[in-house]
């Protein structure tokens, strides 16, 4: 045999040998591998293998031919499905069933397999993550990052499907009561768009927060407010026009956008007559007349040049026109004779000394543009200019034909009170002032020591005929007589 011939039958065999290999990798294995078996029994189930290095199984239909592999990641793959064994086999697959053999370690039925049945299996791959989406409308789980769901035409922020905050902000603003009444709330309506996750209503510039929290609904919220609840951060204190407050109203978004909105309430007192009145220091007046006067206990006060009794206890009393006839034109000062005691003042030339109807006698200030003058007093009963200090029996002295002897001193200061020495009761244009006393020139006329002195010879005695002990002068043989 020549190399030729050696060479072409070395050829053949090699490739005879490499033929019969081919043919018999491609065959399928006894059990049946991706190919179908020529003797599985209908329902049983084989290994195979599945992608990332999961095990499979296929089903051995009706027609005794096994179907495609099936990749369950359901209980851990195909050990979880198939039951007990080192290889996991198939569920309903008995020990050394006939389809296996008896082919030891072979990864086919049978061998070192356990007995499947229909008992779960205990090996495969991790168990599978279970999906949380608890209160979730979108985006991922809580537990294994899947989706919850999707928005549509709408954001999915934090888990809720929320409207495009492209139309974020306030709208408007209806009021439905802008006057806020002591008695009566105000109230107004905020319109806004776009999601809402927080709604702020303060009082402007002092940041006294009236309400927090969430609004009422989706695009609207009703906020009402009391006079009460406002003063508590203002202290009210305003005519009787009332006050108006600003407040700014802010929402914000879930994703910490913002929007503001100003509006106004106007805030007012009634009084006791239902009028608006002032509110001072954070309290109502209960008269509109009168205002912040009657307060704090005080007992009258001016309304206008008219004295008006807080408590009603007398009918207003008019300081222009006091003697009712037009005459006497005064005017009226609060806190005159006390503190919450108010009081008309005369002018100079009106009288200053009255008597009231039960005949007690009483004397009012006197002064001019609106104020008590004190550099004024009352003498002989009418208002009189240049009376520079007051008086008393020790020290009384003469102002001209005047007679200074007493003070009237209440609340609004010292005014002198006298009494012309040239009254006719005095003596007329024969009396005279000497020092600290006026001089009495008439027999019987009125003295009163050591004020009125009687003249001459003449000594000041009971009248006898008086029933209020008042005293005349009288002669000396007269005084004997007695």
């Amino acid at each position: 045999m020549n190399r030729l011939e050696m060479w072409v039958r070395g050829w053949w065999r090699i490739a005879l040998a490499a033929l019969v290999g081919l043919l018999w990798a491609c065959m399928p294995p006894s059990g049946g591998g991706d190919g179908q078996a020529e003797d599985c029994m209908p329902g049983d189930r084989v290994l195979c293998r599945c992608p990332m290095a999961m095990d499979g199984y296929r089903v051995c239909d009706e027609d005794g031919d096994l179907g495609r592999c099936q990749c369950d990641d359901d209980g851990g793959g195909a050990g979880g499905m198939m039951g007990g064994g080192p290889i996991g086999m198939a569920g309903n697959m008995s020990a050394g069933g006939s389809a296996g053999g008896s082919g030891g370690n072979t990864p086919m039925l049978g061998g070192m397999s356990g007995a499947g049945g229909n008992t779960p299996g205990t090996g495969g791959g991790e168990p599978p993550c279970e999906p949380d989406c608890f209160d979730l409308e979108c985006g991922p789980d809580y537990n294994c990052g899947l989706s919850c769901g999707e928005c549509f035409d709408e954001l999915c922020i934090g888990g809720r499907c929320v409207p495009d905050e492209n139309e974020f902000g306030f709208r408007d603003v209806e009021y439905i009561r802008d006057t806020v009444y002591v008695d009566a709330p105000g109230a107004v309506v905020l319109y806004f768009s776009g999601p809402v996750d927080a709604l702020e209503i303060a009082v402007a510039g002092r940041r006294a927060v009236l309400f927090e929290g969430r609004p009422n609904s989706a695009d609207e919220h009703y906020f009402e407010t009391s006079w009460q609840r406002v003063n508590e951060g203002l202290v009210f204190d305003y005519g009787e026009d009332g006050q108006a407050v600003e407040f700014i109203a802010t929402i914000m978004s879930p994703t910490g956008r913002a929007d503001s909105i100003a509006f106004t309430l106007q805030f007012l007192c009634r009084g006791d007559n239902g009028a608006p009145a002032p509110a001072c220091d954070g309290t109502c007046a209960p008269n509109a007349n009168l205002g912040c006067k009657c307060l704090n206990g005080a007992r009258n006060a001016c309304d206008g040049d008219r004295v008006v009794s807080c408590a009603g206890e007398f009918e207003p009393l008019p300081c222009d026109g006091y003697l009712g006839d037009g005459t006497v034109r005064g005017f009226c000062v609060d806190d005159l004779y006390d503190e919450g005691a108010g009081g008309c003042v005369m002018r100079p030339g009106d009288p200053c000394y009255y008597r009231g109807q039960d005949d007690e006698s009483f004397y009012v200030y006197c002064g001019a543009e609106g104020r008590v003058d004190l550099d004024m007093g009352c003498i002989n009963g009418v208002c009189a200019r240049g009376v520079p200090e007051c008086a008393d029996e020790d020290t009384a002295y003469c102002l001209q034909d005047a007679l200074v002897y007493a003070c009237l001193d209440l609340h609004s200061g010292p005014m002198a009170i006298g009494t012309s020495c040239l009254d006719e009761f005095l003596g007329g244009e024969e009396g005279v002032c000497d020092r600290n006393h006026c001089v009495q020139p008439n027999p019987g006329g009125f003295c009163l020591t050591p004020l009125v002195a009687c003249a001459g010879e003449m000594s000041c005695e009971l009248d006898p005929a008086s029933n209020d002990g008042d005293h005349i002068c009288a002669a000396a043989d007269d005084a004997g007589g007695e």
